[in-house]
This record gives C-alpha cells, sequence and structure tokens, in this order.
C-alpha cells in the first residue's frame, strides 16, 4: 500500500494574512506599552520616611505584613513608635496601623503586579515590653524580635509552613528590665 504524500502547504490567503499582521502589530504595541510603563514605574521610584506615635495600654501587638522587614525594639510603656521606610513607583501601596481594642495591628498589602512595580516597606516598631506579639511576614524578615523574646521566654520556637509563612506568637512578660 502506498502512502500519499501531502501537497505543498496552500498559501494564506490575503485576509488571513492581514489577520496575523494585526494580532502581531497589537501584541508588539502592548509590549512596548507595558515596557513604558515599567520604565516610567522605575523613573517614579521613591523612597518615603514615616514615623508615628501611639498611645497604648493594650495587651498585644499583631504583626501582618507582605512587603518587607519587621524590627522590634522595646520602647517605653503606655506607647508604641511605629517608624517605617517605604519604597515604592506609581503606586503607593496600603499600610495599615490601628488599634483594635485591647490589640495593636499594623498591616500592608502586596504591590499590584509586584514584579513589574516593585515596592518595599522597612518596619522598625518600639513597643512596651508587656504586649504580647504576634508576626506574620510573607517575604521579609524579622529582627529584633529574638533578643526581645528571649528575655520573655528562654526558647521561642517559629513554625515555618509549607508555602514559606512565618507565624510567631509569644505572650508573657518579663520579670527583668531589658538592658538598654
Amino acid at each position: 500500500m502506498r502512502i500519499p504524500r501531502p501537497g505543498p502547504p496552500r498559501p494564506i490567503s490575503p485576509a488571513g494574512r492581514r489577520g496575523l499582521v494585526g494580532i502581531g502589530l497589537a501584541l508588539t504595541a502592548a509590549a512596548v506599552g507595558f515596557a513604558g510603563l515599567v520604565a516610567v514605574n522605575a523613573m517614579a521610584r521613591q523612597t518615603v520616611r514615616e514615623a508615628h506615635t501611639y498611645a497604648f495600654t493594650g495587651t498585644s501587638l499583631s504583626i501582618d505584613v507582605a512587603l518587607g522587614d519587621v524590627q522590634i525594639v522595646p520602647g517605653t510603656a503606655g506607647e508604641i513608635i511605629v517608624a517605617r521606610r517605604l519604597t515604592y513607583g506609581l503606586r503607593r501601596p496600603v499600610l495599615e496601623e490601628r488599634i483594635d481594642g485591647d490589640t495593636f495591628r499594623v498591616s500592608d498589602n502586596n504591590c499590584t503586579a509586584d514584579v513589574a512595580f516593585p515596592c518595599h516597606v522597612r518596619w522598625l516598631l518600639q513597643v512596651p515590653r508587656s504586649l504580647s506579639v504576634e508576626v506574620r511576614t510573607v517575604s521579609g524578615s524579622i529582627t529584633g524580635l529574638v533578643v526581645f523574646l528571649l528575655d520573655v521566654i528562654p526558647y521561642p520556637t517559629v513554625p515555618v509552613s509549607a508555602n514559606g509563612r512565618a507565624q510567631l506568637s509569644v505572650s508573657g512578660k518579663s520579670p527583668a528590665p531589658f538592658p538598654k
């Protein structure tokens, strides 16, 4: 049995050719527009430093951040000082510091299209020693907290789940003053 050979490919009709050219032009325009937007975002990049002091006599601190690093150091009783260094481009991320009953909450949200429009927040919190602390971070580091917590409990543990989120939750009061 003889297998017939396929013939030469049929040429694309003029209408099909125009359609392919139109699709190619649209994709090229989209790629150039996106590259331009990323370049403008890079040129608009800025760093802002802010500090806020809150009178706070509650019992706990809850931190849930997605954008950056958290540093917690002991502060004065009756107040929390939040300092942050925020770096972003065209869109400023949403940051929140609020008192919710007996809990002081700090949170932020991812930037839109983080790969093309990166942003970063570095948090520094000065908190009373008597607070219970809960920290969740998606992509940043937690510093200052271990030294602070070692005086509260001897061996803090940080369970890390499979998706990379670390959650640290500790409560207790230190009987000795924190060294200055």
